[in-house]
């Protein structure tokens, strides 16, 4: 490590790096530049396998000739790059001599190019090697056991941080989705998290604002600039700890400097304190509904002295309109208000509009519209209203004074706008938003619990070299069987993100009893401890995918292996049931009782990790997760029966293809 920098300081900066990287070709930049940093190569480069070809995505200090000779590398042609790829361990050559000696089908090029020394070190991401760094050398170099650590330590932080990048792709595509359901809505979602002061709003939303520049994440006061002056007092002196759902309107500043008004419905979230620690909030554009209610209040005061003309028009519109006495009786309602209510107007006089209100609401109505009057100024409600048919539907209610030149009130104009399908997505979205952490959470826990047991072992194989061998090997079992663990969890959350993807036009009609038979006869290879018998079948037609049905009855055989005891039997049959084919898979085993029964389909649901034969449960939690999502999707069901002590039996069932 002479005359260079201290590789240890350098592998801290390179994690720094790491970090901040978002894409697979930044990790590799700043992997080669911080290994050459730190052990003083004179050249590098850094090749990805692409079809049984190493390609450089990266390279430092190589003539154009050397990087071009390098630049794809086939797999099966001998050299240090190729060697450590395969054997997915490092290659140390310390001079030109044990190059050729090595490599002698590479003599010409060593004795064309300057170098000396050099290393080729693979990149592992879940046992699989992704990459190569080779680092050369001008002069002789004698490898030393902390070189090769720092490279090897480097080069598994890399493959881990190309992996955390491929992860990042994906939430990227994830976040396509999230501004697809903004379109939806007709507006822009966002997070106010009150713990850090930091607003989260989508790219969209800069752009609506004419400022694409804008980041994504501001401060709560970066926010605040950019309301308008008049309405700031109005948003910071909310109570948001008094709160739970509310409606406001104010003004945003667009790029050019117009002012744009906008509606935010908002929603707080409570920590286990009961204390509000976040906000989570859509926008919607309001500026030409606020333009046209100015209009219509404008065109109401135009056409005071000829008000039949005005209630004549405003019979017109889609929204639901009333007027009313200053002392808020109303006496006036346009036709689409008798159209949705049913109602007529003998029975809408006097106090008859509250008839089409919620009994339990109307309370708080009345006491709102009591405010409103009391304080004379326009503002708004939410609230249901019956329709004809006896249904509630959510209305927001828009209600304006009319004022004489004097500036007294002499009307109130009302409109009610449906605003359920708005309601019914926020809700929606609210529930996916909830779902989603709660995912992320349980999953992060999974992957946490193995990651821990490899670290701690392999910190104490590398800190106690003296452990004794049987305790070694059972630390060295352990971290194998927890990377075990975590390959099938992955393998299984892919699974889940495949399934919620399959497109129902890509199904195609099966015989379902030649597919239960064939996987019967598959599964039978499973267990050497079990008997599995197929007891019956009914020639029957469905439509799905082969793949996908296949994977649904092995995971039902394999559940039904782990917990029935050695030499228990499995049995299979296939019916028919009204329109439905129903497949049943009962085992001999302990059974599970009534109140897991649900519970089992639930991600990571483990009724007793203990009930599975062996040292490693084999489960991740997410087999019944997978095999009711697939039955779902073929528009079947998937449940359990089951008696302690006697052994459970799991029912499939999808509806028969209906041949013409």
């Amino acid at each position: 490590m002479n005359n260079a920098t201290n590789p240890w300081l350098t592998l801290q900066s390179a994690t720094a790096a790491f970090a901040r990287a978002i894409t697979p070709q930044q990790i590799f930049d700043a992997f080669l530049e911080h290994a050459i940093q730190a052990l003083g190569a004179q050249g590098g480069a850094l090749h990805q396998l692409e079809k049984n070809v190493l390609l450089t995505v990266a390279s430092i200090g190589y003539d154009q000739p050397t990087a071009e000779a390098y630049g794809s590398i086939p797999l099966d042609l001998r050299s240090p790059a190729t060697d450590a790829m395969r054997s997915r361990g490092s290659i140390w050559i310390q001079s030109a001599e044990q190059y050729k000696q090595l490599y002698p089908n590479l003599t010409l090029a060593i004795e064309k190019s300057a170098f000396q020394a050099g290393a080729s070190i693979p990149l592992i991401a879940h046992q699989e090697a992704i990459g190569v760094l080779n680092l050369s050398f001008h002069e002789v170099r004698i490898w030393s056991q902390s070189d090769q650590v720092f490279l090897e330590s480097m080069a598994d932080l890399a493959a881990g941080s190309v992996e955390r990048a491929r992860l990042f792709e994906n939430e990227k595509r994830i976040s396509a989705r999230f501004e697809a359901a903004e379109r939806a809505v007709g507006g822009f979602i966002y997070e106010w998290n009150l713990v850090t002061q930091v607003v989260w709003r989508s790219a969209g939303f800069a752009k609506f604002l004419g400022a694409e520049n804008l980041a994504t994440s501001l401060t709560s006061q970066a926010w605040l600039a950019l309301v308008h002056p008049d309405d700031r007092l109005k948003l910071a002196g909310l109570h948001i700890q008094e709160i739970d759902e509310l409606s406001l309107e104010y003004r945003v500043r667009h790029q050019d400097g117009h002012w744009i008004d906008v509606l935010d419905s908002i929603v707080t979230e409570r920590n286990t304190q009961g204390k509000v620690c976040q906000v989570i909030g859509s926008t919607i554009d309001i500026t030409k509904r606020k333009r046209a209610e100015d209009e219509k209040k404008d065109l109401f005061l135009a056409l005071e002295a000829s008000e039949q003309r005005f209630r004549t028009m405003i019979d017109g519109i889609s929204q639901l309109a009333w007027i009313a006495e200053p002392d808020g009786q109303i006496f006036w309602f346009n036709r689409r208000w008798y159209e949705y209510t049913g109602t007529t107007p003998q029975e809408m006089q006097g106090l008859g509009w509250q008839s089409v209100h919620d009994p339990e609401i109307l309370p708080s109505v009345i006491t709102q519209w009591e405010n409103i009057l009391a304080n004379g100024e326009s503002s708004e409600m939410e609230f249901p209203l019956r329709n004809a048919d006896g249904n509630y539907r959510m209305f927001l209610t828009r209600i304006e004074p009319i004022r004489d030149p004097q500036g007294k009130t002499i009307r109130w104009f009302g409109t009610n706008t449906d605003i359920s399908s708005r309601s019914e997505l926020e809700t929606k979205l609210r529930e996916v938003s909830q779902a989603q952490r709660r995912f992320v959470s349980d999953a992060a826990h999974e992957l946490r619990a193995p990651l821990t047991s490899i670290r701690g072992n392999l910190q104490l194989l590398r800190r106690h070299s003296n452990i004794p061998e049987d305790q070694r090997q059972e630390m060295l079992d352990d971290a194998e069987r927890e990377t075990s663990r975590l390959s099938r969890l992955i393998t299984d959350l892919l699974d889940l993100a495949r399934g919620e993807t399959q497109v129902k036009s890509e199904f195609i009609p099966i015989h379902l009893h030649e597919l239960v038979n064939q996987t019967t006869r598959s599964a039978r290879l499973l267990s050497d401890s079990h008997t599995l018998d197929l007891t019956k079948t009914t020639q029957v037609v469905v439509k799905g995918s082969r793949d996908k049905l296949k994977q649904l009855f092995f995971i039902l055989f394999e559940n039904a292996f782990k917990y029935t005891p050695k030499n228990g039997s499995v049995r299979v049959w296939l019916e028919v049931e009204s329109d439905f084919a129903v497949v049943c898979v009962q085992d001999s085993g302990m059974g599970i009782s009534r109140s897991n029964l649900e519970l089992v389909f639930e991600r990571f649901y483990r009724v007793d990790q203990g009930r599975a034969r062996g040292t490693d449960p084999g489960g991740t939690g997410l087999g019944l997760t997978i095999a009711r999502g697939i039955a779902q999707q073929h528009g079947g069901t998937v449940h359990l029966e089951s008696e302690l002590d006697v052994g459970t039996k799991a029912i499939v069932k999808l509806p028969l293809l209906k041949l013409e």
